[in-house]
This record gives C-alpha cells, sequence and structure tokens, in this order.
C-alpha cells in the first residue's frame, strides 16, 4: 500500500482545495472528481470529503456514490450519527471519519477497524466547529480516549491545512507513539515534499494529500514510489501485468521514471532493458488503461492491473505471454473468432450457416453418448457434444461465460425429490448489491449452530451401521449405488496406480505438489519437533508422559465441487509427520490431482469411496486390505460431518465440519479490494459459507468501496453465483470502534478463518483467543493457508474453535502418562498414608486397601539411603540415557593399563601432530609473562591475524576453545529444528544435538562414503533443518566434498539452514571453501589450530561467517574463552604457518602414500583410499576390529576404534612420523604371522558363554520360520526360506513380527500393521484351542552333555533373544534348559534388539563379567557382539542353515570363527 492518501474535497458538486479550511479562501476549483478518482484510485485508497455536508450546506452524496464503485474511498464530511455512518460503510466506503460525531457512544455501534476519528489540531489543541472553537482538550487526551474505538486517526494540523508549509515531524512522531500500533495514523495539513513522505513512510504513518497534489508541488507518479526498494544493480522492479481477471499476461520491469509517467497517463507504461521507456502498445495497438499499481510483501516487486486490449499482451499475437488458455475456454474463443472471421470451406462455418445441420448434428451426438459404454466412447462422444453444443450457442450469441453461470445456478440448491422426473428447479441467485449490517450487540448474543444437520444424520446412520454390519458388501454397494466407482471397479488404489496417475500429470503440476508438501511437511515436522516427553519430580518419586502417535489414520479428501488435493497434503502429510505407520485416504471419485497428491503426501492406498461410506468404512476397516483407522480426519459435506459424529467415540476424529467460513477484521489501512477478493474467496466455497466483515473506525465510503469491489469482482468471478448466495444469505458486515470491540465479536463468532487486515497486525496475533487459523496483516491471504504456505487448512468451524484447535500432528498423537514411586524415596510413605485416607473417606475399601498395603514397603523411606534417585530429579530425563562422547584417554592413564612407560607408546589415536609446536610457538608460550590476568574476552589481536591469513575482515572471525567450543555455540545459536549430518563422521556433532535435546538426522554417506548431496539436501528441506554439519575433509574417512558440491548444498538451504563446514583438517586436502562466505551467508567454516599447528593441548579455534552471523555467535560466547596463552600460541602459529605448512604438513601428506601402502599390504587389512586428511580409515576383514585394536593397544600401539554399527568392523590410524609408522607395522607384521592367534588369546580370556535361541540353541526352521511364510500367506503373500535369509542376512532383522510385516510390505499392497501381524503371528506359533501351534515342531541343537561341559567350565552362561520372555522361558522348560543359563535377556528387556549392543551388554552386567563370547548365527548377533566389545562365533547349525548366502554374512561380520556343528566348541573353548 502506498503512503499517500490522495485527498478529494467537494464543495457544490466540485473537487476545490481550500486554504485554512475557509470556503471564501478556494486554492483550486479542480472540476468535476470522478477522473480525479480514477487517477488517484491507481495509488490505492483516497480521501474523499463531503465539505458541503460538513459546513451543514446540504451534501453531495450521489456524487459520492458515483465515486465508490470507481475507487477505495474512505468517506468523511458531515457524518454526524450511527445512520450516516453505516449508510457510507454499507454503500462501499473503506472506512468513515467522524470528527465532532466520534464520541464513545456513537463509535461503540460502528466496526472499529472501518472507523476513523478525525482530529483538527491547532498547536496541539482540538479545536471544532470549522476550526474555530477550541475545546481545550490536547489531541493526545482525544487520542487515549477514542483509542479503544477506533482503528485509526486522522490529524489535521489546522496550522499548516492548504498552506503548503511543511510537516511538524516531531509532532507527528510524537502522535505515532501514542496512538501505539493498535490503531492507523494518517496526518495531513503542509505535507509538501517527497521528503516528508519518505519520513512519514519509515514511521509507518500515512499522510493524506489534496493541495500539494493539484498544485503540482508533488506528482502522484512520484508519490506512487515512495517506500519502493530493489534488489538489483540496475534498480529496477519486476513488474507482473495482469488483465482485470488477474490472469497473468507478462513479466516487466518498471523504474521511478515509468511508474511516473504510467500514473501520469493512466496507461500500461514501463521500462525496457534494451529500449528504456517502453509504452506499451504504442507500435502494436495493444494498448492497456491502468487500473492500479500493487506492490508485493516487500516493496520490490510490482503488479499493473490493466485493460488489455486485442489481440493481447503476447508479440506472437496472444493474450498471454503464458499461453495459458487450453481446453473449453480455447475451443470457444476459436468458435468465437470463426463466428466474426469465416473460413471458408471449414465445417465449423458451415455449422454457423446450417442450423438444420447444427440441430440434427447435436441431436445425433446426444443419442451416441446415451449408447456409449466403455471409458473411452463416453470421452469421444461427450467431446463431441461440447463442440457441437458451443457452435450452437455462440451462433445465436450466447458465450461459454453465461453457459457456466447456468450450469452453476443448477448445480445450486436442487430440490430433488425420490422418483419425481420433472426437471429440478434451479433457484434464481439473487443480486448482491450490499453486505447486510449487523448490530454487534446481535453478533454478542448469537448462540452457537448445532453442527450436524438432522437430515443428513438420519441417512448417514443407515449408511454407517449397514457397513458396521455387512463390511465390504455394504460398502460396494453403497459406492455404487451412489456413483463412487462401477460395478466390478476396484474399491482401493496401491501406491503403484498413485504413481502412475502422478507421473501423468504435467510436469508443472508434479513439482508443484511436491513444492507444497515440502512446505506442509516442514511445518507439520518443526510442530512434532516442539512436543517432548516429560518427566518431572513428584512426592516419592517422579511422573511424565510420552508422546507417541496412533497406529492407523484415515484420510478424507472432498470431491464435490471443486476436489482439494490441497487437504489430501494438509491430512496426509501431518499424519506421516506425526509418526502414523498406516496412512489412508478416502476420496469420491478421486481426479489425478487428489491421487496426485495422495502419492507425493505419502499415503498407503486410496478408497474410491465418499460420504457416509467412506467414513464408515475407515472406521471399521475392510477385512485384509485396510485396517479400521485410530484418527479420521478431513473435511467433508453434511452427510461426512455426520458419519464423523456417528464413528466418534469408536474412533477419534479432528473436528465435526461444516461450511467455510471467514472472518475479517479490517481498519482504513486495509484495501477494500483485497478485503472484498478474500470474502469471495470463502464464500465461493459453498453457498452456505460465511464470509463476515467486522470494520473497526472506518468511514462509510471504506465500507462502501468493499461493496463496490465484491459487486465489480463477482461480476467476472466464474463462480459468481454460489459466491452471491453465501454473501447473500449468510454473510454481512458488522462496524465497531475498537480493535477490542472486533476481538470481542470473533471470539464469541470463533471463526474458522480469522484475518486482520490492521496495521502492525503481528503484535495483535495473542490477542483474539478463539480462531481455527490466524492470519496476521494485509499480505497474509487465507488462500495462502488453504494451499501450501505450511499451517494446516482443516480448522474448526461452526464456533467450534472456541475449544478446539485445527488439524495438526497432535491430533494423531496419544499423551500417556505414567507414574515411578521408589520404596526409598523421600516423601514416598507419606504420599500413601494420603492416597489410603483418601480412599477411606470416598468409601472405596478397595482402593484403600491397595495403597495401605504399599506402607510397609516405604516405611523407611525417608532415610534418604537413595542418594542418587534424589539427584535424578534435578537432571534432565534424556540425560539417563545419552552416552558420553568418548574422549582419547591420557597417555599415563594408557601406560598404566597395558603396562609401559609413556615414552614407549605410539599415540596414533586422536589425529595430532606428532611433531609437536615449531620452535616460533613454543617461545611464544614460554615467553608470556602475563598469566595473572584475564585475557583478551574478544581475542582482537588473534582474529586480525586470522583474518589476514585467510583474507577476510576481523568481523567475520569467531575464535573459540578448539572447535567443539563453537560448534556448541552454533547449536545454541540456530533455531530449535533438525540438526543435520552426514555419517559416519565426527561424533561431536550428533551428540551436542542430543544434549541440546535436538532432533538429529543422520542421511548415512555412500557405500564409498561419499556424501549423497541430493538425499542430504532432500532431508534437509523434508524434516525443516535449521542446522547442517559436514566434515571437509570428512573424519574419519577423509573424503571430501568439491566446491560445487558445497555451493549446491549452501545455495539450496540458504532460505532456512545453517550450513557449519567444518574444515579442521583442510590444510592436509588443499582445499577450503572460506572464499564462498560472500556468496552464502548460510555458510560457516570452522577451523583449529590443534592439527596442522600441533596445538590440540592448547584447545584453540576459529570460525569465520557472514559479518552479521558471526557477530551474534560473538554475543553468546563465552568472553574469556581463549586462554591467554592459547592466544599468543596461535599468533605465532600464523606467524610461522608458512613453515609449517612446508616441513610438517608437507612431512605428514608423504607419510600419508607411505602408510597407505604399507596397510594395504595386510589382506586382512583393506585401507580406504583418497584420505584427504592426516589418517586413514581401514576395514579389517576375517578379523575383528575390536581386537585387533585391543591388540595393538597392549602392544603400546594407540589407534582409534569405533564402536558404532557403520565403522564396527574399521579402524583409524592417524598419520605420524616415519618412526611411529615403522613401529604400528612391526606390530602389524608380527600379528600377520599368525592372525588366529588374537582368537585364541581372546578365547583364553573369556568369563562368560552367551548363546543366542533361535538357529543355535533352537531349531526353528519349522517354527519361526514357518510363522513368519504362513502369517505372509495370510495376506495373500508367497515367501520363501531364501526370502527369509536374505532379509535376515541384511541386519536389523532380529524381530520376526517386524520381519513378517517387512516382507509382506515388500512383495505385495497389502498394509497390514504390526499389531495385526504380531497377532496373526503368535497365532500360528502359540496355537490355538483346535490347532497345534508350531512351536511344538521346535528341536533341541546342541547336546545336553556339551552345555554341561561348558557349563562346567564357563559358570556363567546367558541367553541373549529376541524371542518375547514368555516364548523363551517355554523353550527352556520344555527341553529343560534351566539349568544351563543363569541370566535370560529376551525382547522386553531392552528398548532396541540387536544388533543394538544393550541387549549384549544387559547380559553381561547381570552376570557380573567383562569378556564374553556370544554364539550366534545371524549378523545381527555378530555385530551386537561387537559393538559391546566383546567376540563372537558364528554358528550356522540348524537344518539346512549353512548356505553359501548365509555363511557370506555371517564373515562379513567378523567373528572369530564360524562352526557348522555345535560340538566344534570342545575345541574352541574346553
Amino acid at each position: 500500500m502506498a503512503t499517500i492518501i490522495p485527498s478529494i474535497d467537494i464543495l457544490g458538486g466540485t473537487t476545490v482545495q481550500l486554504v485554512g479550511g475557509d470556503e471564501s479562501k478556494l486554492k483550486v476549483d479542480g472540476g468535476s472528481p470522478i477522473p480525479i478518482a480514477k487517477q488517484f484510485n491507481i495509488a490505492g485508497e483516497i480521501a474523499v470529503v463531503d465539505l458541503d455536508a460538513a459546513l451543514g450546506k446540504g451534501n453531495n452524496r450521489d456524487l459520492i456514490l458515483q465515486l465508490l464503485p470507481i475507487a477505495e474511498c474512505r468517506v468523511g464530511g458531515g457524518i454526524r450519527n450511527v445512520e450516516t455512518a453505516l449508510f457510507w460503510l454499507n454503500a462501499g466506503a473503506t472506512k468513515v471519519v467522524l470528527g465532532t460525531a466520534a464520541v464513545p457512544d456513537v463509535l461503540k455501534q460502528l466496526p472499529k477497524e472501518r472507523v476513523i476519528a478525525a482530529l483538527d489540531a491547532l498547536r496541539g489543541e482540538v479545536v471544532i466547529h470549522g476550526w474555530q472553537t477550541k475545546t481545550g482538550q490536547t489531541v493526545f487526551d482525544r487520542i487515549d480516549e477514542l483509542k479503544p474505538y477506533v482503528g485509526g486517526f486522522l490529524v489535521t494540523f489546522v496550522e499548516s491545512e492548504g498552506r503548503l508549509e511543511g510537516i511538524d515531524l516531531d509532532m507527528v512522531k510524537k502522535l505515532k507513539e501514542a496512538v501505539s500500533d493498535d490503531c492507523e495514523l494518517t496526518v495531513a495539513g503542509g505535507i509538501t515534499t517527497l521528503e516528508d513522505l519518505n519520513v512519514l513512510h519509515q514511521l509507518g504513518v500515512k499522510g493524506q494529500v489534496g493541495m500539494a497534489l493539484y498544485t503540482g508541488v508533488i506528482s502522484l507518479g512520484d508519490a506512487v514510489s515512495v517506500g519502493l526498494t530493489s534488489d538489483r544493480p540496475d534498480g529496477l522492479f519486476p513488474t507482473m501485468v495482469v488483465d482485470e481477471q488477474n490472469q497473468a499476461l507478462g513479466l516487466v520491469y518498471s523504474n521511478k521514471e515509468s511508474i511516473a509517467l504510467a500514473v501520469t497517463e493512466q496507461r500500461g507504461i514501463y521500462y525496457s532493458r534494451k529500449r528504456g521507456i517502453w509504452r506499451k502498445g504504442e507500435s502494436s495497438g495493444a494498448t492497456q488503461e491502468l487500473v492500479k499499481i500493487r506492490r508485493d510483501c516487500d516493496s520490490d516487486a510490482l503488479c499493473f492491473v490493466v485493460k488489455q486490449t486485442s489481440p493481447g499482451f503476447c508479440h506472437l499475437n496472444r493474450w498471454s505471454c503464458f499461453d495459458v488458455e487450453t481446453g473449453l475456454s480455447k475451443l470457444a474463443r476459436t468458435l468465437t473468432e470463426r463466428k466474426a472471421h469465416p473460413v471458408e470451406g471449414s465445417y465449423t462455418n458451415r455449422l454457423f450457416n446450417d442450423p438444420e445441420l447444427l440441430n440434427s448434428k447435436l441431436r445425433e451426438e446426444v443419442e451416441e453418448l446415451i449408447e456409449a459404454n466403455t471409458k473411452e466412447e463416453i470421452t469421444w462422444e461427450a467431446a463431441d457434444v461440447i463442440y457441437f453444443a458451443l457452435v450452437r450457442a455462440i451462433n445465436e450469441g450466447v458465450t461459454l461465460e453465461e453457459i457456466s453461470a447456468h450450469l452453476n445456478l443448477r448445480s445450486l440448491k436442487v430440490t430433488r425429490r425420490a422418483g419425481d422426473a420433472k426437471p429440478p428447479k434451479v433457484p434464481v441467485v439473487p443480486t448482491f448489491s450490499t453486505l447486510k449490517k449487523v448490530n454487534p450487540d446481535s453478533i454478542l448474543s448469537q448462540a452457537a449452530q448445532a453442527p450436524v444437520d438432522p437430515d443428513a444424520m438420519k441417512i448417514a446412520r443407515e449408511i454407517v451401521e449397514d457397513i458396521s454390519k455387512k463390511g465390504e458388501v455394504a460398502l460396494r454397494s453403497h459406492c455404487v449405488r451412489l456413483g463412487d466407482i462401477q460395478e466390478g471397479e476396484p474399491l482401493i488404489w496401491d501406491r503403484a496406480e498413485m504413481e502412475k496417475q502422478f507421473l501423468a500429470l504435467p510436469i508443472e503440476q508434479q513439482q508443484l505438489l511436491q513444492r507444497s508438501a515440502d512446505r506442509v511437511r516442514k511445518f507439520a515436522e518443526s510442530q512434532r519437533g516442539c512436543i517432548k516427553d516429560l518427566a518431572t519430580p513428584v512426592q516419592g518419586g517422579s511422573a511424565g508422559h510420552l508422546v507417541d502417535a496412533v497406529a492407523v489414520a484415515g484420510c478424507y479428501a472432498p470431491g464435490g465441487r471443486y476436489p482439494l488435493p490441497s487437504s489430501v497434503l494438509m491430512t496426509v502429510i501431518t499424519a506421516r509427520a506425526a509418526g502414523v505407520e498406516n496412512v489412508f485416504v478416502a476420496s469420491p471419485r478421486p481426479n489425478q490431482l487428489t491421487v496426485g497428491a495422495a502419492y507425493v503426501a505419502g499415503a498407503d492406498s486410496i478408497l474410491r469411496a465418499g460420504g457416509a461410506q467412506a467414513i464408515a468404512a475407515m472406521a471399521y476397516g475392510i477385512e485384509g486390505t485396510m485396517p479400521a483407522s485410530d484418527v479420521i480426519v478431513g473435511p467433508g459435506n453434511k452427510y461426512v460431518t455426520a458419519a464423523k459424529a456417528l464413528v466418534s467415540g469408536i474412533v477419534k476424529i479432528d473436528m465435526l465440519a461444516g461450511p467455510s467460513e471467514v472472518l475479517v477484521i479490517a481498519d482504513s489501512s486495509a484495501d477494500p479490494a483485497i478485503v472484498a477478493s478474500d470474502l469471495i474467496a470463502q464464500a465461493e466455497h459453498d453457498p452456505d459459507s460465511s464470509a463476515i466483515l467486522v470494520a473497526v473506525a472506518v468511514q462509510d465510503s471504506w465500507v462502501d468501496s468493499v461493496n463496490a469491489e465484491l459487486v465489480a469482482q463477482l461480476a467476472v468471478l466464474s463462480t459468481r453465483d454460489i459466491a452471491t448466495l453465501a454473501l447473500v444469505n449468510n454473510s454481512y458486515v458488522v462496524r465497531v470502534e475498537t480493535i477490542e470491540e472486533a476481538f470481542s465479536i470473533s471470539d464469541k463468532i470463533g471463526p474458522e478463518h480469522l484475518e486482520l487486515h490492521v496495521d502492525n497486525a503481528s503484535a495483535l496475533k495473542e490477542k483474539p483467543r478463539h480462531y481455527g487459523g490466524l492470519f496476521l496483516g494485509h499480505v497474509s491471504a487465507e488462500v495462502l493457508g488453504d494451499y501450501c504456505a505450511g499451517p494446516n487448512h482443516v480448522l474448526p468451524t461452526r464456533g467450534t474453535a472456541r475449544y478446539s484447535g485445527g488439524l495438526s500432528v497432535f491430533t494423531f498423537l496419544r499423551v500417556r502418562t505414567w507414574l515411578d514411586i521408589s520404596a526409598t524415596d523421600k516423601g514416598a510413605h507419606s504420599l500413601v498414608q494420603d492416597c489410603a485416607s483418601l480412599g477411606e473417606l470416598e468409601g472405596l475399601a478397595g482402593h484403600a486397601s491397595a495403597a495401605k498395603k504399599r506402607l510397609a514397603l516405604t516405611e523407611n523411606s525417608n532415610d534418604g539411603s537413595d542418594e542418587a534417585s534424589v539427584v535424578r530429579r534435578y537432571i534432565r530425563p534424556d540425560f539417563e540415557s545419552i552416552p558420553p562422547y568418548t574422549p582419547i584417554k591420557p597417555l599415563e592413564v594408557v601406560a598404566a593399563e597395558v603396562g609401559l612407560k609413556v615414552e614407549d607408546l605410539v599415540k596414533i589415536d586422536a589425529n595430532e601432530n606428532t611433531y609437536g609446536p615449531v620452535e616460533g610457538i613454543k617461545q611464544a608460550i614460554s615467553n608470556y609473562a602475563h598469566n595473572n590476568i584475564y585475557p583478551d574476552p574478544g581475542q582482537a589481536e588473534l582474529r586480525e591475524a586470522i583474518a589476514k591469513e585467510f583474507k577476510v575482515t576481523s568481523d567475520m572471525v569467531v575464535a573459540g576453545t578448539g572447535a567443539d567450543d563453537l560448534l556448541q555455540l552454533f547449536v545454541t545459536l540456530s533455531q530449535g529444528r533438525a540438526i543435520v549430518s552426514s555419517e559416519p563422521t565426527f561424533g561431536m556433532y550428533s551428540f551436542l544435538a542430543s544434549i541440546a535435546d535436538r532432533k538429529y538426522v543422520n542421511v548415512p554417506r555412500n557405500e564409498d562414503f561419499k556424501v549423497d548431496v541430493s538425499a542430504l539436501i532432500t532431508s534437509c528441506q523434508y524434516h525443516n533443518a535449521s542446522l547442517l554439519f559436514l566434515s571437509n575433509p570428512n573424519n574419519p574417512t577423509g573424503d571430501i566434498l568439491s566446491r560445487e558440491e558445497v555451493a549446491r548444498i549452501a545455495t539450496a538451504l540458504e532460505p532456512f539452514c545453517l550450513f557449519v563446514l567444518d574444515e579442521a583438517y583442510a590444510e592436509f586436502a588443499n582445499i577450503s571453501c572460506i572464499d564462498m562466505i560472500k556468496d552464502h551467508p548460510n555458510l560457516i567454516i570452522m577451523r583449529t589450530f590443534s592439527k596442522w599447528a600441533a596445538l590440540a593441548g592448547l584447545r584453540v579455534g576459529f570460525s569465520i561467517s557472514h559479518p552479521s552471523l558471526a557477530a551474534y555467535i560473538d554475543k553468546i560466547k563465552q568472553p574469556y574463552n581463549v586462554s591467554s596463552v592459547a592466544d599468543a600460541a596461535a599468533r605465532a602459529a600464523l606467524a610461522n604457518r608458512e613453515l609449517i605448512m612446508t616441513t610438517q604438513v608437507a612431512a605428514i601428506i608423504t607419510e600419508r602414500e607411505r602408510l597407505y601402502n604399507e596397510l594395504g599390504k595386510f589382506s586382512w587389512l583393506k585401507p580406504h583410499p583418497n584420505s584427504q586428511a592426516n589418517f586413514i580409515l581401514c576395514k579389517t576383514t576375517g578379523i575383528s576390529a575390536f581386537l585387533l585394536a585391543a591388540k595393538l593397544r597392549k602392544e603400546g600401539v594407540l589407534i582409534r576404534y569405533y564402536s558404532n554399527s557403520r565403522l564396527s568392523h574399521y579402524l583409524r590410524f592417524s598419520v605420524g612420523r616415519p618412526q611411529e609408522t615403522d613401529a604400528l607395522i612391526k606390530v602389524l607384521q608380527n600379528i600377520d604371522q599368525d592372525i588366529t592367534l588374537l582368537g585364541k588369546e581372546y578365547l583364553g580370556q573369556v568369563e562368560a558363554v552367551l548363546w543366542d535361541m533361535d538357529g543355535v540353541l533352537a531349531d526353528v526352521s519349522g517354527s519361526y520360520r514357518k510363522a513368519i511364510i504362513s502369517t505372509a500367506a495370510h495376506w495373500g503373500v508367497q515367501i520363501t526360506m531364501e526370502d527369509i535369509e536374505t532379509i535376515k542376512a541384511k541386519g536389523d532383522a532380529n524381530n520376526d513380527w517386524v520381519v513378517s510385516m517387512r516382507l509382506i510390505h515388500e512383495h505385495s499392497t497389502q498394509r497390514p500393521t504390526l499389531a495385526e501381524v504380531t497377532e496373526k503371528f503368535e497365532e500360528l506359533y502359540q496355537g490355538t484351542e483346535s490347532q497345534p501351534g508350531l512351536c511344538a515342531t521346535e528341536t533341541l541343537i546342541p547336546s545336553h552333555e556339551l552345555l554341561q561341559d561348558l557349563l562346567s567350565k564357563y559358570p556363567k552362561m546367558g541367553i541373549v533373544t529376541g524371542r518375547p520372555i514368555k516364548d523363551a522361558k517355554k523353550f527352556l522348560t520344555a527341553f529343560q534348559l534351566d539349568k544351563y543359563f543363569s541370566v535370560v535377556v529376551a525382547m522386553e528387556d531392552t528398548p532396541k534388539p540387536k544388533p543394538d549392543p544393550a541387549p549384549v551388554k544387559l547380559a553381561m552386567s547381570k552376570l557380573g563379567v567383562k569378556t564374553a563370547v556370544l554364539i550366534g548365527d545371524t549378523p545381527d548377533d555378530l555385530n551386537a557382539s561387537t559393538l559391546a566389545k566383546i567376540g563372537s562365533i558364528g554358528a550356522l547349525v540348524g537344518k539346512g542353515a549353512a548356505t553359501p548366502k548365509a555363511l557370506a554374512g555371517l564373515h562379513n561380520a567378523n567373528p572369530l570363527t564360524v562352526l557348522t556343528d555345535l560340538e566344534q566348541l570342545r575345541e574352541l573353548l574346553l
């Protein structure tokens, strides 16, 4: 919106400008106001003042009414009562301006946001009666009195009015502070220059200008440009040109000169980068009349609304450069042109000239359509009918638009009677003229409407009850009867069909759906991220809640007049973001866009049903095809609403939605055209929709302008009949004086959509209380929320927003509370006593007894013996499960543990520079003599030195205690959304995310450890990440990202995510991206002195980033984070950088090549190629990496072993000096002489033997394996033993219930839930009364003699199994095995199964041992052992178990050995 409010003062039917308001001092006689209003309207809202009415000498009402359809007018002058104010608001005035009538009793009866109080001030004192009478009140007193009742103030400086003497800007500033952000402030009197307007723009104040415009002191064309800014080097403004229907015609450019000319000449004038000023149509004749200039939200782009003449905008003689006409519109345009310009010999021309032939062909084609049977035939014949019908219509002068309007009439409120064959009567659509006026008091007293239509409920009940009893048979019957499907068609479309239809969409529609889905997903993911589990101390222990998603969600997508693919995105994506496992969509006759949206959103399948039958199907499920839903969501018609009410209680529903509704609160700052368009946008949904306008302190003319805009916009709207019915029957305007009154009305109504078209709307977002979705400001259109801005558009209607919210991830979540009372916790005893007493008071003896039985357990709870549990009350609960970061142990500790001297250790485990600091650094350290003084908190000298070395400015540099200090600052600084990295990588990234309680997303590197850049970007976008960590070169793999890859990532993430590129090892790779910061403000480069400069012990590093970003980092860092000695040493390192790089770093790079070649000589080591750091990652084959690391450590060679699943078979060797390489190779050569000694040495130290159960103790080929096959068969899926073997070999397959579900999902379109699969699996395995279970087929693999002999040597033996504990105990009892095993760890005992090490570690803890060996038959078993840092023995000993694939899978897990007969354990262990 422009800052300027051009003013039209009307006296005696003509436009005038008076000096000082004195009619005797006529300065300007401008003639008729109509052409002036037309030009002024280009800039936006205008002020119209009826001076005759103000002076009590008649009025200019009829003339002003002619202005309202032309321009957006705030009307003032002579409005002295409520009736007059309402008249102008109803007539279409955007606002009304009240002077002496602006008193609370009057203002309370008007819509606040559409009322402006006019205050005439003479040197700060309010004057009235034509400025002749002083009131004794200051303008500030008057503002304070009226502020609650108006949406804005017009303050006129009487002493300056009409005199062109300038404006008192200091006074304006004070006035702006006085009116606050709740009200719009407009000032008048003395505005003389563009600079005046510029200052007003900066203050957020509008300037009402009259005299300066009429006398030419200020040009309207120049004034329109005030506040515009360009981000282009050439200063141009991108300008979208649209016609009056808002169809895009073309994209051009403007500058301030062309804008001024366009406004002055009232035509389309632009700026060509080749030709300069460009008057559109000057040569082609396709001229444009300029209607309005709009600007975008950032005021750096424009939209010209024009009346375009033929042949159109495009130089190719097309209406639009975008060539968007297709289908019926294109056909109608072609036929119209053929009618106007006949083409000899054409068939269309023949039809135009032969009415009998045309009528005959039309009858013929209709008959052929009736007789058509197949889809192809119907498509063909329908196209013929449409063609001939259009020829007939256009030949008689009937346009396609008129036909469409008639069709819309027929579709509205048609009364249909069962069995009545007469044509339905079409109600006449009323003519809209103005919104009806409603008194605020009547709004406040109205009652909420009932959510369910009684007639719809009756019909829905019959359908729901029928489907609940008869299932799919009844569902199919209703779907065929109601036209959802044809007889024999499938009810369900699976993912494959959804994908097919998605790919058949035009590519631009596919991309639109993808972009929209990404935005919705980002918001939903962010919502989910803010919902946390809770743990809090309570008397006697702790309590909390766990948040988890439901298992199945059903999402309804409306069909109707306008299918809504956006509803599919909003519901399905939100369910997925919440964590729902199975999501289904139901929609009547879904079109390709709806199906494509379901595919993009991630739906499992689509039920081709609508109405009550769809809701019933989702509530009760379709046996074998679609499980019953836990939650049903999505908007629909009254039958959907009724059915949801019926099934509520059986399933959770989101809401009982009614017709769409919007409430717009607008003050005089609002554009009546935009307000009107937003009202229409809701009205066009349905004849029952409602659009309510609450106008705050506006003039009558403003309301009249809205009404005029509604009339004008409806006239060209394709859906005008629907919108008109809604506007006439269900919509109204109510006027209030204050924003508080407006909010009071809104809160009573509780609208689905609430728009605030008021000044500084963002500051008011916490004021209204009851609404579904809130849209702040003039740009935040409700339609943006309807489609794809992010927040959900499934919102409560009919006033239910007063007690419920819209659809969100919360809809799909369950909050489950827990209580944990400790017998030894202080306060437990008194808590139990109080509960017993309350039970007795309530007369519930059983309750009291249950409490009393715990009194004895808590008798000693006050002695404080369990201090650890008391301390845990004060600590964040998730810290219990966060594993600590594992640093390198000090040399003195390691030396003591392995029994060697420190100087005998070879330390190549921490990527340090083993050469040590150069002499210059040592001298700087020894010479520093001020350790008693705090260091420089800002490290000014160090930052200057870094800036000089890396060719940046010092304000881009922040110094830190090594890298970790700064990494934590980045986590703190970034918004609290997901943190992303690509593992394997530096473990500190995930650790910092966990201690900050942030969601951490790992995008795994490829098999060759390269970053999958596309997947990384997609993941960051999908999870709406706020921080990305990448190490370059990567630790521990040594791989690098190219500069092109870094630029691609930074560019993709720039709109929403910080990108930290950790270049700790850059000196060894001769690569850096520091210079790229200038192009990527989200890029932060991390560096350290630890590696290249050998300052790891002093902990000093730094970041380089955009100066603004660096300022934030510096703001939150500890002031003395870098010690004085570290500061001095780092500066010395920079001074000696060239020496270090050419000696030490160069030597390390040379030694890296040598170490790589030496490691490659061992058959059981595979060094990772092309390391660009000071280390080499190496894979072990045929040997346990953990055991090799332990052996090297025992020999005094310290290297890095990683206890995580991806790197459990890898070691990292830091590159040291040649002598350290020699020492390492010597030890490896000794090991190579007999590699089996490693395993033998380890087995000689074993304290306990751990056993997997299935496939090791129990032969389950006829039980568990058969249960998997039979469970899959239940869902029609054929699974073989080889399929099971394959999925087991891949790992992460320890739970056979999960394995069964995965196989079913992989081999079919069926999507049973885990609970359903588990139920069937257990039924087969355990058996029923009539059918013995498969568990009866299990046999024992090892002999009792072997187990007894092993128990004699290893008294501590345990079982680690993925079975449920009841199944495990059942097998142990059946084969009398309890005596051998003192510990059994089963499925329920740990949060995660193998390959997670937790079950193995738990078993060792219960046995009280530090070393053990586990015998297992899957990679999961062996990998769990490795991660638990114990050895493993592979065992393929069941019937047919030792297949080549199974053997290869176990050998890849690097066990000590693989057995095919358990008797071989005698040689290994006995």
